[in-house]
């Protein structure tokens, strides 16, 4: 039995080592991939505005159908925007759309949506009115084509040239200064020359030696007729001591078509020469 024993225990060490290099070998780790920096393109540098040479004088229309808007400044300066477009129009800065200019000291206009403001005092002017206001915008695409001003509006309708065929007896002869309308805002669409308010109407103007003024809720004015109306709670006065209350004014200035009708009057009373006279409710009553 002794000299057995050492035989086991040597073949269980030869089985034993066997065994150990009979497993599988585990296979290496994978070395990591490689993998490339994302490179950025780097940021353009952001261009500033730029100066245009303006003209020696504002830009005429070519005709009366020419659709393009002109804008004009003494300093121009046009910037790309994520609006579109900008011009930064200074001195004596102006659009000019046809016959009818927007003016002002600073204009902005978007090239792309065709939109004009004035951060300050603008004024509108076209042959027979001139427009003015605190500040502005103007939307100058073909469907739209109107302006709204705001703050201390005052519109100043011109009259046309005198008309020869008008009588002698023609109440615009009569009228000494332009009609002036004043309100705290309006739209005006100058295509049409037409404007609309309902911000503290106040209309005022000379007739027969007396001076008028009406006020009034709201007011229609259609610059190609010289035609205005106001209407709700309508206040007529005169530095005579004349007073009319009524529903509405309508004043047509057309030379040889003039009237300026209150109606229906509640109450007034109209003074002719010394005398006063009590006009009825209901009536109508040309001045």
């Amino acid at each position: 039995m002794k000299r057995l024993i050492p035989v086991v225990l040597t073949l269980a060490g030869c089985l034993s080592a066997a065994a150990l290099y009979a497993q599988p070998k585990r296979p290496a780790p994978a070395k990591p991939a490689t993998v490339k920096p994302v490179v950025l393109p780097s940021p353009k540098p952001k261009q500033g505005a730029e100066k245009i040479i303006p003209p020696a004088k504002p830009f005429e229309p070519k005709d009366n159908d020419d659709p393009d808007y002109y804008p004009y400044g003494k300093l121009m300066k046009r910037d790309s925007t994520v609006q579109g477009i900008l011009w930064t129009l200074t001195g004596d800065a102006q659009l000019l759309h046809k016959e009818t200019k927007f003016l002002s000291d600073t204009v902005l206009y978007n090239q792309d949506n065709k939109i004009a403001s004035a951060p300050g005092k603008l004024r509108i002017e076209d042959p027979q009115n001139t427009i003015t206001g605190d500040s502005g915008v103007a939307y100058y695409k073909k469907e739209l084509r109107y302006a709204d001003l705001t703050g201390d509006v005052k519109i100043v309708a011109r009259p046309k040239p005198d008309d020869p065929k008008a009588t002698t007896k023609s109440l615009r002869k009569e009228f000494k200064n332009p009609v002036t309308i004043t309100c705290d805002k309006l739209r005006y669409w100058w295509k049409q020359k037409r404007g609309f308010t309902d911000a503290n109407v106040k209309i005022a103007f000379t007739h027969k030696e007396k001076n008028w003024t009406i006020t009034g809720d709201s007011l229609e004015y259609f610059g190609s007729d010289e035609h205005a109306v106001v209407t709700g709670n309508v206040l007529a006065v005169s530095d005579k001591g004349d007073r009319i209350l009524c529903d509405l004014a309508d004043m047509i200035l057309k030379e040889g078509a003039e009237k300026v009708t209150l109606s229906p009057v509640k109450i007034g009373t109209i003074i002719k020469g010394d005398k006063e006279d009590e006009e009825d409710g209901g009536s109508t009553l040309t001045l």
